[in-house]
């Protein structure tokens, strides 16, 4: 099985697909820190992240932590969480956050259907895989609301779904405003300071 999953993988690398992917195959992977995810059976393969990508990680889910999970309201999980929405559609978003009264949605490593809240750390490799799969997959999916996060603009993005839609919020005062578990203000400026104005 190794063997076929290396033969699946480099192909993949290569953007050319062989065959068509279930979960079930997924899980036969070697847990190597690479991102592994499918789309309508495609898979797509990440490196592990770097620095950066894992310092707003961090950022990210503390202030979820601090408002959702602190406060009651829910509950913030850091990737490698698989998120399965079918069995040829299978993401491991950096971040989610799940509202109460979901306790069976997330077992064991999988999360079955949409999270309240899903953020993606943009990386310059996967930047259109993020904004254009990924987008589309939770829309359809329906995911609350989709965080994009762009180190490289230091720009943040909060995609709402509205009649199974998503729509940008709109900025003010260089605030965005978050409603899917709780109402949260979010100063992304905070989020890509670093302590010690490094």
């Amino acid at each position: 099985m190794q063997r076929r999953n290396q033969r699946i993988e480099r192909h993949a690398e290569m953007s050319i697909a062989s065959e068509l992917l279930t979960v079930d195959q997924l899980d036969q992977f070697p847990n190597d820190g690479k991102r592994r995810e499918i789309i309508e059976g495609e898979l797509h393969v990440s490196p592990a992240p770097v620095r950066d990508h894992q310092f707003l990680v961090k950022r990210v889910l503390g202030l979820l932590v601090r408002e959702i999970d602190d406060k009651g309201h829910g509950e913030a999980f850091p990737g490698p969480v698989d998120v399965r929405f079918s069995p040829g559609d299978q993401m491991q978003p950096d971040v989610i956050a799940l509202s109460n009264g979901r306790p069976d949605a997330y077992q064991d490593h999988v999360m079955h259907g949409a999270p309240d809240i899903v953020v993606e750390i943009l990386s310059p490799s996967n930047e259109s895989y993020d904004r254009v799969e990924k987008r589309r997959l939770y829309e359809v999916n329906g995911v609350a609301e989709y965080w994009i996060i762009d180190p490289t603009s230091r720009d943040m993005t909060i995609l709402r779904l509205t009649n199974g839609v998503y729509a940008e919020t709109a900025s003010e005062n260089g605030l965005l405003r978050s409603t899917a578990i709780v109402d949260l203000t979010i100063d992304p400026a905070a989020l890509f300071a670093r302590p010690g104005g490094a």
